[in-house]
């Protein structure tokens, strides 16, 4: 498109900006970049809820920049749901800077949704919330009848019957005599491709175990002749017993074949039922077709949701070894008997199908112990010895209905009623402070944030107070607009309302299509459906999804659930870091990129043919930049071709575009900066391997130590020198330790400050909306030692820092239960915990001291000593009243001593 004169001529000459907007004049795709914080001036504006036609609503704000106005003062101020995260103007632009607007101009706030037009006639607008809040209840509702009956479903491990292999569970193929009919029945011969020979299992064995058997065989018995097997012999050759042969050559024929028959190659095949037969055996769920196989955890870390996989049999590993309890059904951990063998339910997302809600496949987790009688079904297990199974969801089907409904955020009342029954829930005092409200899990989650909400006692029954008469409560509860007291999901009438409400929203759908949707038919256009390889914003092109969307909402949506992103997309940049905001500016942002690309390559070509004239060049080198209303003008052929390659885009939640290149940057400063720690790692094992050499040596000639004795009734004798004292080179060397050590130390706490997990303390009065944990490092050592054996440790939590303590300090027999001032001070709370604080840590004991606990060694070592030279009625201590100082007072170790020390 070339700009018109006013004389009405084209102006070709007119020389097209290669950088910043599209065309002159036009406002530009990508969003402008934030101003200096200086440059900002307070502007005061008056702000609406999205979609608000009553201006006397509205509110006066004043803020000096769009974040403060959003997250702050129109969350606050307007009582909105959630943060207040986009602005529009009348006539629904979306604002991104302040100099846009005017004093006291009309903008409209939302959380979020895109801009809903004022306009509209209080009935279309009434009928499109209804609508959309129905739809939501409607999926709830539909999610929690796909999740509430789990039946015949078993432990199955997934793919190939390895170590490391990953357990899920899967519907029950073993069905008692059909089972069994299936396992002992001749295979066919075009099963041959799925056989596993006896000889081939050498493959999956290990090392160990095949050299054992190549000794077993090599001392194997001789065999007469008789005995031997001929190889050209078949089983069914039916030329074996000839007629006319002999008595004496049939008998022999008949040997040959009854030892052919017995030491014929056994056949396995494995099947699925293989792949779910378990058996419970001596603390240990066994495999039965790989029996040195059992389930268990890899790894030291072992904390609620790792993944329980097949590991190697070793019956010395706590981790490998279960306690089934039977009035529970449940498999707690050996090592840790608060976490239990469980089902990771599937997740449920505002735009999931139905069929992709299904618990085959689902993997198998560690969990938190719920105590509850009901709520708890993913952690019920049931042993059936004669199928060699484990079935999952063992328990009464009020308990899987409950867990259902916590899963698909259902309240319990609409499944319970008023009976009152054992489940998860929180309880939070009422307004006039009288009495003490429970509710479910699904209602308090949307108590979060008003309300003080505590955990109810495993022993409490109730029924959530949602579903009560004169309740406070919203009576909604999780729902948008169905009420908990008219919505009925007990076992016998959950499928007729879930088709009760799917009628009445296809009846308000027929509705709104009719009355709102054929008004704009004949101005609505068809839309192109645009492939986008998709990656995360900071990630390169690591882990692209592959989307197809028709709108810029669903390539929103798609991209937050594909990329599994923390928050909802709001932004897309194309390479170049280009902000889109349309799909039509994408397909053009694809069709200049395709233009421009093609021109330099142009150039490059015609750089190398110096015959070709200069003017000829200076057309060519010019871009014809299209913007999204030239699309309609470009050659469909030409543009089905340019996008017949998926578009690369980066989508970030908010967050600045990150470019490749200094991505690129970044992980080679990250690598440079690990190189060194590695160096520094490696020096400090030298230096380790060195202080172990010193004091093995120092160790090995055993140089006595001298023995001088003390009028001190405490410490009678006192031990000096001999071959427990350090050598100068040995302190030398443990200083230059320490010092590496610290350095090490430093760059890790560099590593760890820079890593986006962590966030650093803020005053409460500043805390924003959302608050994430805060990490602390201490440097801990065992209650008893010295400081300067001390590691580091972090932790988000008291729990958490005590675990990483315990696994820090190798405490492998003990876990840690205090923390320690090195003044004696117990630590009782987190608040107490400062950075890099010094802590000791202990495994129950009283706090202990260095030189208590080398004087208590001592006292032992002395006890042993004496009772090794003078037997064991020497150390029957005997303490007599100091009549005087110089005479009497001692500790009698044995009367020979007493006496010598008397005459001297």
């Amino acid at each position: 498109m070339w700009p018109v004169l006013p004389n009405g001529e084209i102006n070709e000459d007119f020389n097209w900006p290669i950088e910043g907007s599209l065309i002159p004049n036009s406002p530009p795709l990508e969003k402008p970049c934030q101003d200096h914080p200086d440059t900002h001036v307070p502007l005061r504006l008056k702000v609406l809820r999205n979609g608000d036609s009553d201006q006397c609503n509205t509110y006066k704000i004043v803020g000096p920049n769009l974040s403060n106005m959003r997250k702050k003062q129109c969350t606050l101020m307007m009582n909105l749901p959630s943060a207040a995260r986009r602005l529009f103007n009348e006539n629904g632009t979306e604002i991104f800077r302040l100099r846009d607007l005017e004093r006291d101009q009309l903008v409209y706030a939302s959380c979020g949704e895109h801009w809903i037009d004022p306009q509209l006639s209080a009935a279309e607008h009434k009928n499109h919330l209804l609508l959309n809040n129905l739809e939501s209840d409607v999926a709830l509702i539909r999610h929690y009848c796909c999740l509430r009956n789990p039946d015949n479903l078993v432990l199955e491990v997934c793919g190939e019957i390895a170590p490391g292999a990953k357990l899920c569970i899967n519907y029950s193929v073993a069905a008692t005599d059909e089972v069994e009919t299936a396992v002992n029945a001749e295979m066919k011969p075009e099963e041959t491709d799925d056989l596993i020979w006896e000889d081939d299992l050498d493959t999956l064995i290990d090392s160990h175990t095949r050299a054992h058997r190549k000794v077993d065989a090599s001392f194997t018995n001789t065999k007469y002749p008789w005995q031997q097997i001929p190889l050209d012999v078949e089983e069914d050759d039916d030329d074996l017993l000839d007629k006319e042969a002999t008595e004496e050559e049939q008998y022999r024929f008949s040997l040959i074949n009854e030892y052919f028959n017995r030491y014929k190659r056994k056949v396995i095949t494995f099947q699925q039922i293989h792949h779910q037969q378990f058996e419970y055996v001596d603390g240990q769920i066994i495999s039965c077709t790989f029996p040195d196989l059992v389930v268990g955890v890899a790894g030291a870390e072992v904390h609620a949701g790792v993944n329980v996989i097949l590991v190697d049999r070793n019956p010395d590993d706590i981790h490998q070894r279960w306690k089934y309890q039977e009035e529970t059904r449940k498999f707690h951990l050996a090592g840790n008997p608060e976490l239990v063998l469980a089902i990771s339910m599937p997740k449920v997302y505002p735009g999931m199908n139905d069929w992709e809600v299904q618990f085959p496949g689902c993997p198998i987790i560690l969990q938190k112990n719920k105590s509850h009688i009901n709520g708890a079904a993913n952690q019920k297990w049931k042993r059936i010895p004669a199928m060699k199974t484990l079935g999952a969801f063992c328990t009464d089907q009020l308990d899987k209905e409950i867990t259902a409904a916590n899963q698909a955020l259902i309240c319990t009342f609409t499944v319970t009623k008023s009976l009152a029954i054992s489940q998860p829930g929180y309880a939070f005092t009422s307004s006039n402070g009288s009495e003490k409200v429970m509710t479910c899990e699904s209602c308090a989650r949307s108590l979060r944030g008003t309300r003080e909400l505590t955990k109810t006692l495993a022993d409490s029954a109730f029924f959530c107070a949602t579903g009560q008469e004169n309740s406070e409560l919203n009576p909604t509860g999780p729902f948008k607009c169905a009420h908990v007291i008219q919505t009925d999901l007990t076992t016998a009438e959950a499928e007729n309302t879930l088709q009760y409400l799917e009628r009445m929203l296809t009846n308000l759908l027929f509705e709104c299509s009719t009355q709102t949707i054929s008004p704009e038919i004949p101005a609505a256009k068809s839309r192109r459906a645009i492939k986008i390889k998709a990656y995360k914003n900071g990630a390169g092109f690591k882990n692209g999804k592959l989307i197809i969307a028709g709108t810029f909402a669903m390539l929103l949506s798609k991209c937050t659930r594909e990329l599994s992103l923390a928050r909802p997309a709001c932004k897309v940049y194309t390479m170049d870091g280009t902000v889109i905001l349309t799909l039509s500016g994408l397909v053009s942002w694809a069709v200049n990129n395709f233009f421009k690309q093609n021109e330099q390559a142009r150039d490059e070509t015609t750089n190398d043919e110096s015959q070709q004239d200069v003017q000829t060049l200076n057309e060519k080198s010019v871009i014809r930049w299209a913007n999204p209303e030239d699309l309609n003008n470009v050659d469909e052929y030409l543009l089905c071709f340019i996008l017949r390659n998926p578009i690369e885009v980066w989508v970030s939640c908010g967050e600045p575009f990150l470019s490749l290149q200094a991505l690129q940057r970044s992980e080679k400063q990250e690598k440079i900066k690990w190189q060194q720690k590695e160096k520094i790692v490696t020096d400090l094992e030298m230096m380790r391997h060195k202080m172990r050499q010193l004091q093995g040596r120092r160790a090995k000639y055993l140089t006595p130590a001298n023995m001088i004795p003390t009028k001190s009734p405490q410490q009678p004798v006192l031990v000096e020198g001999g071959w427990t004292q350090e050598t100068s080179e040995e302190k030398k060397l443990m200083k230059d330790m320490q010092n590496v050590e610290m350095h090490l130390s430093d760059i890790q706490a560099q590593h760890m400050k820079n890593s986006p997990l962590l966030a650093t303390n803020t005053d409460s009065s500043q805390k924003g909306l959302y608050t994430s944990l805060t990490m602390k490092r201490v440097c801990a050592y065992l209650n008893g030692g010295s400081v300067d054996q001390g590691v580091f440790a972090w932790g988000r939590s008291m729990e958490e820092l005590l675990d990483n303590c315990a696994s820090r300090l190798n405490m492998q027999h003990h876990l840690a239960k205090v923390l320690y001032t090195p003044n004696g001070e117990e630590v009782t709370s987190w608040d107490e915990i400062k950075k890099d604080m010094v802590l000791c840590v202990s495994a129950g004991e009283a706090f202990m001291s260095k030189a208590a606990s080398r004087q208590r060694i001592e006292v032992k070592a002395n006890y042993a000593r004496i009772r090794k030279k003078y037997g064991p009625e020497a150390t029957d201590v005997i303490v007599s009243e100091p009549e005087s100082l110089d005479l009497q007072g001692e500790i009698l170790f044995c009367p020979s001593e007493h006496s010598e020390r008397k005459k001297n």
